[in-house]
């Protein structure tokens, strides 16, 4: 059976290009025998329409019967072009799934009527997903996705980096929390001076120096690649959170985490540090289940929290056994390997 993974670019630019996440995904459905498609539209107004029929017409041509496409969802602009090549090339018995990245839905907070379900509808037109976790799968579920959902339980996060070995940390190192991303949209961090005895090191761009006040113990650290960034991380614990608030989760991106595998969590698995994260989120169950760090429902609930040398090298200990797997693909590799059994071929 011959496999591909699809692209989507517009004048000649892959949308993938700087995300981490889809370029692992991309490495590994290349180790599992999948031959990189990539079909080029030109943005232009006059061109569009033409550029679109006859690259479907090139990529019909092009897939043999029977084959087995892989899609990383969402494809932006894509999204509505593709799902008249799944059924064209359905008549030649191509089979499509796809691995979903983010769900625009539950990513801005939409409500169910925002754009009449079309994002469910484009999702049923696959043969499989592979979703981020059961969580996300039920929920899909619940709006009406009918189609198979494989869940990926973490996403990988490749990389040689070497992890660092663990040490004894002080009193103070214990209570130092890393936080990565885009800082732009989790306004909390400036808000930690309200965490007595704790110190954040924030890594990522559009930090606002402004909105820092003199006696803050957050550290900006910097913006590195996804690359560098593994290696440059310092800190006793890796934090999930995001939004406006420091006592909850707010309505939209905090809400996100009830039902997203963030992909920081992967980053700090990578690095080797155990989590700090919202007891309602998706993956509290997997911190829970593996031991590799704290459940809050509030940061404020680390004030009083007293963390031992002992308890923080048990998560280590825990964080080790998964860094390994996240850092080799293992995650995705299962997952592709259990949507091809599903998908009937």
């Amino acid at each position: 059976m011959n496999k591909y993974q699809f692209y989507i670019s517009f004048n000649d630019k892959l949308n993938t290009a700087s995300s981490k996440a889809i370029i692992d995904c991309t490495q590994i459905l290349v180790q599992q025998g999948y031959k990189d498609y990539n079909l080029n539209i030109k943005a232009s107004r006059s061109g569009y329409l033409v550029s679109i029929f006859l690259q479907i017409i090139k990529l019909i041509f092009h897939i043999e019967a029977g084959s087995m496409v892989a899609i990383q969802y969402p494809l932006l602009s894509g999204n509505k072009i593709f799902k008249y090549v799944i059924s064209i090339l359905r008549l030649k018995k191509v089979k499509f799934f796809c691995i979903i990245h983010d769900l625009d839905d539950l990513r801005y907070g939409r409500s169910d009527d925002y754009n009449g379900g079309k994002e469910i509808q484009r999702l049923n037109y696959y043969d499989a997903i592979v979703v981020h976790n059961n969580v996300m799968r039920d929920w899909l579920s619940l709006k009406g996705v009918t189609v198979p959902m494989v869940s990926l339980t973490i996403f990988d996060y490749l990389t040689a980096a070497e992890v660092r070995q663990a040490k004894r940390r002080s009193p103070v190192e214990l209570r130092t929390i890393v936080f990565a991303g885009n800082l732009s949209k989790s306004n909390f961090i400036y808000k930690i001076g309200v965490l007595r005895g704790w110190h954040l090191n924030a890594y990522g761009p559009n930090y606002a120096t402004e909105k820092v006040g003199v006696t803050s113990n957050v550290t900006w650290r910097g913006t590195f690649s996804p690359i560098e960034v593994v290696a440059e991380l310092n800190g006793a614990f890796g934090l999930i959170w995001d939004g406006e608030h420091v006592d909850r989760l707010d309505e939209k991106f905090g809400n996100y985490l009830r039902y997203n595998n963030p992909h920081k969590l992967s980053l700090y698995l990578a690095a080797g540090l155990p989590i700090v994260a919202p007891r309602q989120s998706a993956i509290a169950s997997l911190i829970e289940t593996h031991n590799i760090g704290i459940l809050v429902d509030s940061l404020f609930e680390l004030r009083d929290l007293q963390i031992t040398y002992a308890q923080h090298r048990f998560y280590q200990h825990n964080v080790r056994k998964l860094s390994g797997k996240v850092r080799t693909g293992f995650y995705l590799t299962q997952a592709i390997r259990a949507v091809e059994c599903t998908i009937p071929t």
